[in-house]
């Protein structure tokens, strides 16, 4: 423990969080040499770039700079230089206004290093949503049939209950029938998860401050990169509408019961688009904690808890009345899991490339953020990390976690807003991660 103690003096951390980074280095060295073991003798598990998926089985690294890349790198440094005073002496709402929007920005720059098909591609995938949505029937008739049809589904069909294709058929419906309506539903919901993330974390930590700080890290998280033409950030904007909902319904004096109702209607909707919604309910309870910790009487809580329960079962009944139960739907999704690439993907070696996935995705400030967590944050971020723990203890997240998660992730940024001094260094060890992997790793997605 000597040695621990000098290394601690000469990076300012105390033993534990040498240790930390000390156990995260192991964690990904490993998951590197065991995964490129593993993908070498068995190309069938798709990894290609293990831990992290590539484009092909085994093809996922590629260095490739170009004029395309400038504008990811100019927004990467204007975040760098200004949002951090931004986000310190700015209005509020001009903070998480511009949050959203240069997230956004950023996340459609990286993927257009690769030109138009950095973007579209991973839309127009066989094995995407939109593929299907034209030889969909109708939506009562999709509906009925989902459970009994999944064999004649796009995999991606398979994983999910129908809410997301629904949504992909009404846009096509109004007349936005084409991939880059989908592609710009994946980027508003870019904008949209740090507003809602920044402003729930605000409300139930009781000032701004926490907030203000992991405002830029939420700009050039490493998963940015996966946001882009996903529609799991799609779901990220789900589930962080519906704790923003819960949290502002639970702290609104008002008996009126809209809030907590809209908040039943908006986890539910998340529900039946991604089964990953009940692990995600983690993340809601614990945040919640704090909120009713507060004095409050949890009598009061009671009728608005109520509102939002009813709120989920108004959506669940009218999907169970077109003809799709979500227990049913979820089962009959884990059999097909398992006869797909999980078979292959042994639960040794992935419990261990998921960890290291999410260190990646989360980048080194979310490490230095672990390390001074204080407070209320260590709710929320919990929260997220239990979600993920209990999709670990699922199986059914073996791989491609870098884009299964996107819902967790940002949650757990919020550790960032721990981060007092050195700001700027831990946001450009974040940015130069983050550019990093658009410039070498050939993804999915």
């Amino acid at each position: 423990m000597g040695a621990v103690r000098v290394i601690g003096r000469a990076l300012r951390c105390n033993r534990w969080q040498v240790l930390l980074w000390t156990a995260v280095g192991i964690v990904e060295v490993a998951a590197f040499w065991w995964g490129a073991r593993v993908q070498h003798a068995k190309p069938w598990v798709k990894l290609g770039a293990a831990p992290l998926v590539g484009i092909e089985e085994e093809r996922g690294w590629d260095f490739r700079i170009s004029m395309k890349t400038i504008p990811a790198i100019v927004l990467l440094l204007g975040v760098i230089v200004w949002v951090p005073k931004l986000a310190r002496e700015a209005s509020w709402r001009v903070v998480v206004v511009v949050s959203g929007l240069t997230a956004a920005l950023v996340s459609l720059a990286l993927a257009l290093a690769d030109g138009e098909p950095g973007v579209l591609d991973p839309v127009i995938h066989p094995t995407e949503y939109w593929y299907a949505i034209r030889d969909m029937p109708p939506a009562g008739e999709f509906v009925r049939t989902y459970v009994d049809q999944l064999t004649y589904y796009p995999v991606h069909y398979r994983g999910h209950p129908p809410g997301f294709m629904l949504i992909l058929k009404g846009l096509a419906q109004i007349g936005f029938p084409g991939p880059w309506p989908v592609a710009l539903l994946s980027l508003g919901a870019t904008a949209l998860v740090p507003c809602f993330v920044l402003s729930a974390v605000t409300r139930v930590s009781g000032n701004q401050e926490v907030a203000r700080r992991c405002a830029p890290f939420l700009i050039v998280a490493p998963y940015t990169i996966w946001a882009m033409s996903s529609a799991d950030i799609v779901f990220a904007a789900m589930g962080a509408l519906s704790v923003w909902l819960v949290v502002v319904a639970l702290q609104t004096p008002s008996r009126w019961p809209v809030l907590p109702l809209l908040a039943g209607i908006a986890f539910a909707s998340f529900a039946h688009a991604s089964y990953g919604a009940a692990m995600f309910f983690f993340t809601l309870l614990l945040v919640v904690v704090p909120i009713v910790r507060d004095g409050r009487s949890f009598r009061s809580l009671v009728p608005r808890l109520a509102w939002f329960v009813v709120g989920g079962l108004a959506v669940t009944g009218l999907f169970v009345a077109a003809g799709f139960w979500w227990v049913e739907g979820a089962a009959a999704t884990r059999v097909w899991y398992w006869k797909g690439t999980a078979q292959f993907r042994t639960w040794t070696y992935f419990m261990l490339a998921n960890v290291a996935v999410v260190f990646i995705a989360t980048g080194p400030a979310f490490i230095r953020g672990l390390c001074s967590l204080r407070g209320r944050a260590r709710w929320i971020v919990g929260g997220a990390a239990l979600s993920i723990v209990a999709a670990m203890l699922s199986q059914l997240s073996k791989g491609e976690v870098e884009r299964i998660w996107l819902p967790f992730y940002p949650w757990l940024t919020v550790a960032t807003g721990a981060i007092v001094t050195h700001r700027r260094t831990w946001l450009v060890a974040q940015a130069a991660l983050t550019l990093g992997l658009a410039i070498t790793l050939l993804t999915k997605w």
